[in-house]
């Protein structure tokens, strides 16, 4: 959960980005709306429960 890696990791300095995914013609979304936090070269997509739907990982850029 969200809320236990924060405390192993570090606080995010930011607010979320809140992630609206809209349904589509042939599908809903039952989970509403996400949060993104940014945390050491990592973004963490939490749902409202608390819990870490995705992760993405990026490099520094490249010079």
């Amino acid at each position: 959960q969200w809320d236990l890696l924060q405390e192993r990791l570090a606080q995010p300095m930011e607010k979320p980005v809140v992630l609206h995914r809209s349904s589509s013609a042939n599908n809903t979304n039952p989970f509403g709306s996400t949060f993104c936090f940014g945390l050491q070269r990592m973004i963490f997509e939490v749902m409202q429960n608390n819990h870490i739907a995705s992760v993405t990982l990026y490099g520094a850029p490249r010079t």
